[in-house]
């Protein structure tokens, strides 16, 4: 053993001589030298930067025209506030898709540049706050109230700052972006740059960790071991030089231990940089950020084993060839192939298979309809045991392809419903337009007709959730309230004219108002959510960390009569259902809670799938059974009745992809992308199948490239393993904080034992080669 050691040690030391490990080495210092400097400070949020108010547009077009106006409104007291300069230059300026001259974007962008400096300026006043300019806002931040309830005077210059900028967000909530109290301020050295962000500290740190794991999969995982390879390529190939060979074979040692030693001798070159970087980027988190985080030195070993893969073929073609051109060739040819792999499975994945995933399915009177991840509904043909695409309109014909290509466009494309009005036998559904961005639509169509969609009526804005009354009616929760379908949704809302002229007065229309008002007003801030319960008709509204019951009063419109603050971060995104007399709560660290409806205390809290998320949480007609699918694609039931969690004894476990419940209390399983299976509880057997034909290139993935992928190597993907052994999370978070949208699921154990097990078999055949032929 002690010649084998011997070698190894010999290995590290010709690293050592390599004037490209030193380049090398020099290279990681200046990198960690330039960024050493960065660092952070938290300051109070108030200031409004360029993307704190989308659109701007929107926000100077009111300010402008209530400025002319005598009534006392917030965006009249904005005006007010203005410079005189300012205020001729807003009057007088073109804003680009509000006027129809607006040809020269320069006016505009130098009056915008002096509106946000005023306007950023008008937040230090202590008098910008007048009680009759802003009677009508209403202020459903707990931290606006408990502002507003101090002294104007007694307040630092910092809180009033942060006053007048929740005013703003309370009086434009469909412009002023939401922001949490605190923001982060980024500095280098003592120098502060750029806007402050509105981040906290504890969710910086968990960013900070990804972008650790971006720089490792560059620096190290791609870059590294490229010149790694360059660098180690002709190691094994010399040792097949003439007086090499014979002076090593002259001694007692064993021909596969030989080469093996050499291997691991040739891993010094990445093990000593990746070293290098890791612990440095370790020290510089910990101490310019706080993040004194163990896991990130993980990085150094799985980099490691990275590069043993690709080396384990440079090794076996320098086996073979005894040439390090041919040894790096061939190790270029090993990576395109597991790339192509990769992207084409990558590339079936998010254009057909995951999109055709069924993530909602309710009864639609004697019909079923199934939605997939594109919004698009399906209604099961029995006869020829198929899904049938029905109730699609223009606007998702329209979004259809950009969806296709760009997966993170389905969470802000994808209609909001499907819902079922079973009293006039309907379809309802708020859709999103590409043209003009940012509008809805309400889409609706009838079973006499075909499912075919109509309808012109733009819909409440940021309606998040579509749900039927018990009475019968549909009911709409937007962003700024809530609101009933009290007419025919196909009908077109006309406009009031007198004597010819449209008057700019609000039409009666199919959609009335029917949600808390003045004080009470609700406004949902991401993130948010919303959820009733079927046989009470009670709403319960999901807002920063806060729950609101509502209930229809004699005048059926919904007021709040209870209200809780959860614990963890006011920003945190949650899943819920109302069901019986429990509420069921997903949380974004895995948690599922169970609520008490009435006094809101705790029945139960558990992680069943660790801290991995879940997507959906569906409630029974009868408040018994909750279903809450993971975005793991396992499904977990709870039972109020005796408040146990247990795992769904159906089929399809790890691909589940939604479920819900019937009107007789059943549950309806979606798995392996479009069949869906019917179980009666709590017995679980299943009383129906729905399993349409999967198509050729469905089953070509299926049961083709899947399985190819599966056992071919992908030391690419290694860096997911390092990013589950610093979240422990097997899902990655959606960029909207939103738990239900679609998250990428990959297995962080799928590229370790895969890699392994063909380093296995390299290396393998590489030391039988040795040992069987003649040198």
């Amino acid at each position: 053993m002690t010649k084998y050691l011997a070698i190894i040690k010999d290995s590290f030391r010709e690293a050592l001589a390599s004037r490209v490990l030193w380049i090398v080495l020099v290279l990681i210092t200046l990198f960690l030298l330039a960024i050493a400097p960065l660092g952070y400070h938290e300051v109070l949020t108030w200031e409004l930067g360029d993307n704190d108010v989308r659109p701007w547009e929107e926000l100077m077009d009111k300010v402008r025209d209530e400025g002319k106006s005598d009534e006392a409104t917030p965006a009249k007291r904005i005006w007010e506030s203005l410079d005189g300069d300012t205020q001729k230059q807003l009057a007088t300026v073109a804003i680009p898709g509000i006027d129809s001259d607006a040809a020269n974007p320069g006016p505009f962008f130098r009056a915008f540049r002096k509106f946000r400096g005023q306007l950023n300026e008008t937040l230090g006043n202590r008098d910008f706050y007048q009680p009759d300019s802003f009677k009508d806002v209403a202020m459903v931040s707990q931290e606006l109230r408990d502002l507003r309830g101090s002294d104007i005077e007694e307040l630092s210059e910092l809180e009033v700052k942060r006053f007048n900028r929740l005013l703003l967000e309370a009086s434009f909530p469909d412009e002023v972006r939401g922001s949490p109290p605190t923001s982060i301020q980024s500095k280098y050295g003592w120098w502060d740059f750029a806007d402050p962000f509105p981040l906290r500290g504890a969710v910086l740190q968990e960013t900070l960790q990804s972008s650790v794991s971006i720089v490792m999969n560059w620096f190290v995982g791609a870059i590294g071991v490229i010149v790694a390879i360059l660098v180690t390529a002709p190691i094994v190939p010399q040792m097949f030089d003439q007086g090499a060979l014979h002076l090593l074979l002259s001694k007692p040692i064993s021909r596969w231990l030989l080469f093996l030693s050499k291997f691991l001798g040739g891993c010094a070159f990445i093990g000593i940089c990746a070293s290098y970087l890791v612990a440095g980027l370790w020290l510089i988190l910990g101490s310019r950020f706080g993040v004194w985080e163990p896991k990130l030195l993980l990085g150094v070993p799985i980099y490691l084993f990275v590069f043993a893969v690709y080396y384990s073929v440079s090794a076996l073609a320098g086996v073979i060839y005894r040439s390090p051109i041919v040894c790096i060739v061939v190790t270029i040819l090993f990576w395109l192939a597991c790339f192509s792999v990769g992207l084409t499975k990558l590339a079936f994945e998010n254009t057909l298979w995951d999109s055709a995933k069924i993530k909602q399915v309710f009864e639609a009177g004697d019909t079923l309809i199934a939605v997939n991840e594109l919004g698009i509904a399906h209604e099961w043909d029995a006869s020829g045991n198929a899904w049938e695409e029905v109730f699609v309109s223009r606007i998702q014909r329209q979004a259809r392809f950009p969806m296709l290509l760009a997966p993170e466009a389905r969470n802000s494309l994808a209609p909001v419903g499907p819902a079922y009005d079973s009293k006039n036998d309907r379809l309802v559904s708020v859709q999103l337009t590409i043209q003009p961005p940012g509008s809805a639509k309400l889409v609706a169509a009838d079973r006499s007709d075909g499912w075919e969609p109509e309808g012109d009526n733009n819909a409440p804005s940021g309606t998040r959730a579509i749900f039927q009354e018990p009475t019968g009616s549909v009911l709409l929760v937007s962003r700024v309230g809530v609101f009933r379908i009290t007419d025919n949704p196909l009908k077109e809302q006309k406009p009031i004219e007198l004597f010819g002229f449209e008057l700019p007065l609000p039409t009666a229309g199919p959609i009335e108002n029917v949600g808390p008002r003045d004080e009470d007003a609700i406004v949902l801030t991401n993130p948010a959510t919303a959820s009733m319960n079927q046989s009470t008709g009670e709403l319960a509204l999901y807002t920063r960390g806060t729950i609101t019951l509502l209930k229809a009063n004699d005048r059926r419109r919904y007021e709040p009569f209870a209200e809780h603050e959860l614990d963890g971060e006011e920003r945190q995104p949650v899943v819920m259902a109302l069901g019986g007399s429990t509420v069921l709560l997903g949380r974004n660290d895995g948690r599922v809670q169970a609520l008490d409806l009435k006094t809101f205390e705790e029945r139960l809290s558990a992680n069943p799938e660790e801290s991995n998320q879940p997507r959906f949480v569906t409630a029974s007609p009868n408040g018994r059974w909750f279903a809450i699918v993971f975005h793991t694609g396992k499904l977990w039931l709870y039972d109020a009745q005796s408040n146990e969690i247990t795992q769904a004894r159906v089929a399809g476990q790890g691909d589940i992809s939604c479920a819900a419940f019937s009107k007789d209390n059943s549950l309806y399983v979606a798995e392996h992308a479009v069949r869906l299976s019917k179980y009666s509880l709590p017995d679980f057997n299943r009383t129906e199948r729905y399993a349409p034909s999967l198509g050729v290139l469905l089953t070509g993935y299926r049961y083709g490239l899947l399985p190819i992928y599966t056992i071919f190597p992908k030391p690419g993907e290694l860096g997911t393993t390092f990013d589950y052994f610093l979240s422990e999370k097997k899902t990655e978070t959606s960029s909207n904080n939103n738990l239900s949208d679609a998250q990428r699921t990959p297995n962080p154990w799928t590229p370790v034992w895969s890699s392994a097990l063909f380093m296995i078999v390299v290396l393998t055949i590489a030391c039988v080669y040795i040992e069987w032929q003649e040198f």
